[in-house]
């Protein structure tokens, strides 16, 4: 049983070193900002770092209102 977990393991080991490596992006930060085809990303990245808790009320609420109109 030994045997066959460290076969396994330096099969994983082999594979992971053969994976192609991440490069640093060298572009400088206000051409990454002006570039139209980062524009998704940023905005990605905003969206993410917001907080949605408000928002999610604050549609319940409208929700409510727009329900009780009708």
């Amino acid at each position: 049983m030994d045997f066959l977990k460290s076969e396994f393991r330096e099969k994983i080991r082999k594979d992971m070193q053969a994976l192609p490596q991440i490069k640093p992006d060298r572009s400088s930060a206000p051409s990454f900002f002006s570039d139209p085809t980062s524009k998704a990303a940023i905005q990605l990245i905003d969206l993410l770092n917001m907080n949605l808790a408000k928002f999610s009320t604050d549609l319940r609420a409208f929700h409510d209102r727009t329900k009780s109109t009708f």
